[in-house]
């Protein structure tokens, strides 16, 4: 059993007790789920690989730095309209998919590495911006799909040479297990053709 001892009387003196306020503190307003990545981020289009770029929506939008960059060719990795001066470009391409984990993207891997594949073929001063809302998950899995596409670099490889470009980019998980499903895909397809040539 557990027992109990009074507390002892505290004398308190006669005048009144003063009373301290407590210090108001100024709290930044939380404005996403996001918040220590938000803060890294900046509008800028980084050059992954020489005429391949990945941007956020704001950069594919503002003219003078598509024209400054040279921008040829985009792919829009977002859904709905997307308000890019299309009047600059000689082909563009849009990938209509949220930046949902289950969002399906794997079809469009091959779609979007070959369009990047034929625009740099295109001509010597051809380049291509890829772009989504921030330039972190969407448009970096375009990029390393088609980086593992062209230089034959595994996922993590792959990703890991965007990021020490582009430090945000960060593909979402279900977009990295995509991207291991379609690196599966094309080291099968290189493996039969070696089996059938």
């Amino acid at each position: 059993m557990l027992h109990m001892r009074p507390a002892p009387l505290l004398l308190l003196p006669r005048d009144p007790p003063q009373v301290k306020q407590k210090p108001k503190l100024a709290l930044a307003p939380v404005t996403s789920l996001f918040a220590v990545e938000d803060a890294e981020f900046l509008p800028q289009a980084t050059e992954i690989i020489p005429h391949v770029y990945l941007s956020d929506l704001g950069t594919a939008q503002c003219r003078a730095t598509l024209v400054s960059l040279g921008i040829t060719h985009v792919v829009s990795v977002m859904p709905g309209n997307v308000d890019i001066p299309y009047d600059l470009f000689a082909k563009t391409m849009q990938v209509p998919i949220a930046d949902m984990p289950f969002a399906d993207l794997l079809p469009h891997l091959e779609h979007t590495s070959k369009f990047i594949q034929e625009a740099l073929a295109s001509s010597p001063n051809a380049r291509v911006l890829v772009h989504c809302a921030k330039g972190r998950s969407r448009s970096s899995s375009v990029v390393a799909a088609f980086l593992i596409a062209s230089r034959g670099c595994n996922v993590a490889q792959a990703i890991e040479f965007i990021q020490s470009r582009r430090r945000i980019a960060m593909p979402n998980f279900g977009f990295v297990l995509q991207l291991e499903e379609y690196a599966n895909k094309l080291r099968a397809s290189a493996a039969s053709s070696v089996n059938y040539a």
